[in-house]
């Protein structure tokens, strides 16, 4: 019986990746292939006021714009996918930035066309127009500040609640243990 444990393996692809003799997908270029180039917010919390694609889509040789009104909006259940459960309302929205750009980097829009340079040239054309927000510390500052404003004021106070009452029972336990800690040492 032949053992492993303890040996060197044979790598056969070991030195043309380390003098970069090994092509990876990234490495091949097709006739007819696209190249993809996403236009990202360079703010961290924004609301995005509009999107004008339209001369970017005139561009000789871009083939495709998409923006947050390609993804239809979905709604807030949790639905199982695979071994979890998943809101899909969130996972539309960190895809493509909606209302607000969430993060820095968030995607706005996405380009594909022929060539790098035209699709880097079509995200330039690209008009967009971000009103920016003020940064939130905490979480519940956010939904406060979301409920204040009146957008989705039930769902807001539910959520508000829910990471209340969380706050709260995770407050209660540090306590329990600390005084069981400081009791039985």
């Amino acid at each position: 019986m032949q053992t492993f444990v303890g040996t060197r393996t044979i790598r056969p692809d070991g030195v043309d990746k380390v003098t970069g003799r090994a092509r990876f997908g990234a490495d091949f270029n097709l006739p007819g292939q696209l190249i993809g180039r996403v236009l990202r917010s360079p703010h961290a919390h924004a609301r995005i006021v509009s999107i004008d694609t339209s001369k970017a889509e005139a561009l000789p040789g871009v083939k495709a714009v998409v923006t947050r009104e390609d993804f239809p909006d979905q709604s807030s259940e949790f639905i199982p996918a695979g071994e979890m459960m998943m809101n899909y309302r969130d996972v539309v929205r960190n895809v493509m930035a909606r209302e607000k750009a969430l993060y820095e980097g968030h995607a706005v829009a996405a380009v594909a066309a022929t060539s790098a340079a035209v699709a880097r040239r079509a995200l330039k054309l690209i008009e967009e127009a971000q009103a920016l927000q003020p940064p939130q510390a905490s979480t519940v500052a956010l939904l406060y500040d979301e409920v204040l404003a009146g957008k989705r004021e039930a769902e807001q106070r539910q959520k508000l609640h829910a990471v209340t009452c969380t706050a709260l029972a995770n407050a209660a336990w540090a306590t329990r243990w600390l005084v069981n800690w400081a009791l039985n040492p």
